[in-house]
């Protein structure tokens, strides 16, 4: 049997489709019932206890997620593969905290004051620091890696980097 939406054209060894068929049927039948109870019970107590219960669940599930996908980095070479009808991409990423905003910002801008022999150009060096500094009051930045690193700076200089963290993208493949 395969599963319906797993995009993998294999089948699944029935200890695994057994479980995920009744936690399928299980969370078909919760949606329903939710939605019935929410429209004829209107109690707080009622609301709140089937939300902790839903919640509940979801961090089982983010427990079960998590097991399997350190498995997955484990047992899959880095970078893309494909499995069935999958594409698996095995990422690495950091969390980074506490950036320091203005430093990087400046030096994203940096190049564009100064000509190809590092000489500052007259007058703009004040206004990118004028642009750079309105974008810094009105914008909450997102660094992005791979275009920082595009420009030569290694982001990590600008905040605080974390252990390098494995995960696992998964994507229907495209047909060729």
């Amino acid at each position: 049997m395969t599963h319906p939406d797993n995009g993998s054209n294999r089948e699944m060894e029935p200890r695994v489709q057994e479980p995920l068929d009744l936690i399928e049927a299980g969370i078909f039948t919760l949606n329903a019932e939710t939605k019935a109870i929410l429209e004829d019970d209107d109690t707080p107590e009622t609301v709140v206890q089937l939300l902790n219960s839903v919640r509940t669940l979801r961090k089982a599930f983010t427990d079960i997620e998590a097991s399997v996908e350190a498995t997955a980095v484990q047992r899959l070479a880095y970078g893309e593969t494909q499995v069935g009808d999958l594409l698996v991409e095995v990422r690495s990423s950091r969390k980074r905290s506490e950036w320091r905003h203005d430093d990087l910002a400046w030096r994203v801008c940096q190049d564009l004051a100064f000509d190809s022999d590092g000489t500052q150009i007259d007058g703009v060096a004040e206004v990118v620091d004028k642009v750079r500094n309105r974008l810094l009051l009105c914008a909450r930045p997102e660094w992005r890696m791979t275009p920082l690193k595009d420009l030569g700076i290694n982001p990590d200089q600008f905040c605080l980097a974390g252990e390098s963290r494995k995960t696992v993208q998964i994507t229907p493949a495209v047909a060729e």
